[in-house]
């Protein structure tokens, strides 16, 4: 059906749209991070830094990315490997990977005698922000057949939606291993000595994916 931009807008900017909601909420977080207020921000970007250049070019970006998706029009275009067994594939690798990683780091952590982090904490996203996982993650999009492709990380963000939305079957699996993700970080970020394997089944066990039948998972 066609969609009335204007319209679109309207529901998705009102006030108790749950959209609305959810971008609030981001972008406090975002504010807490890095310890500035919304209004120190606003300032920033229309009047210190107005006329900046690389300012302008990111708020075009913004704007047009906004009204392509009122538009319904996609931001990328899926290469032809990223089919929706391979999206999978890889999704699972970076979870998993991130799950070692960060392991690794809070148990070094800890045996030098520092005390746990508290989940959500603000020090904790800055501490494993750089262990290393966008690096990781990186390295794991290039071994799977995305080096060179532009903007791999924001590709395979969009992939893993759009073949979310598309199937619900995909949408389940990722939200179930999302969530056991989720508990597995917050048991290592209270005590790192915490054993737990995010894919604890082999690929012949009867709990293996419908995806992953297709493509085996080394990691």
């Amino acid at each position: 059906p066609d969609y009335n931009p204007s319209i679109v807008k309207e529901i998705i900017f009102s006030e108790d749209s749950v959209y609305k909601r959810r971008m609030t909420t981001a972008e406090t977080t975002i504010y807490q991070r890095y310890n500035i207020t919304e209004r120190d921000f606003q300032t920033n970007c229309s009047e210190n830094y107005k006329n900046d250049p690389e300012i302008q070019k990111i708020q075009r970006e913004i704007q047009k990315a906004l009204d392509d998706a009122l538009r319904g029009i996609p931001p990328y275009q899926l290469p032809s490997i990223l089919t929706k067994e391979v999206t999978f594939d890889i999704f699972k690798k970076m979870l998993s990977a991130f799950a070692k990683q960060i392991k690794t780091v809070l148990l070094e952590r800890h045996r030098n005698g520092a005390q746990p982090f508290e989940m959500d904490s603000p020090e904790l996203t800055d501490y494993l922000n750089q262990s290393g996982l966008d690096k990781l993650k990186l390295q794991i999009l290039f071994e799977n057949g995305l080096e060179g492709v532009e903007h791999p990380v924001k590709i395979i963000e969009f992939a893993i939606q759009k073949y979310s939305n598309e199937d619900l079957e995909f949408r389940r699996e990722t939200t179930e291993i999302r969530a056991r993700y989720s508990k597995i970080i917050q048991e290592v970020t209270k005590n790192p000595e915490h054993e737990e394997e995010l894919f604890p089944y082999s690929d012949n066990s009867s709990k293996v994916s419908m995806y992953t039948a297709h493509s085996h998972v080394d990691w």
